[in-house]
């Protein structure tokens, strides 16, 4: 399991007890239902398409049914990512992960509470 993955679980469950919808976007299989406490994927090996493709935002935006403008792009890669700004939702690039640490999540669980 990459380290990155490691580092959502705690965060993500807070998220989720506070009534906030994720998606989780990746292009890696490790991810898939880990155990880490990851959203529903929006997987770039099963429709066909990966970041920084407009297309992965959509999807998730979709699977939330919600307006880019009501969302958060959370990622740790500014080509990949930050793509999203293109279709105007809320970025916030962290920290890419060179060990497992919270690198930055709890930034995102402040913005909840």
């Amino acid at each position: 399991m990459r380290a990155s993955f490691q580092a959502i679980g705690p965060a993500n469950m807070v998220i989720g007890r506070a009534g906030v919808r994720t998606v989780g976007l990746t292009r890696d299989r490790s991810s898939e239902r880990d155990g880490t406490g990851t959203p529903p994927i929006a997987a770039g090996w099963t429709n066909g398409f990966q970041k920084p493709d407009e297309r992965m935002f959509t999807t998730a935006l979709d699977l939330l049914a919600v307006d880019a403008s009501e969302s958060l792009m959370v990622g740790d890669s500014m080509p990949s990512d930050g793509a999203a700004t293109f279709l105007g939702i809320d970025t916030l690039i962290l920290p890419t992960p060179f060990e497992v640490s919270p690198r930055g999540l709890d930034a995102v669980v402040r913005l909840i509470r």
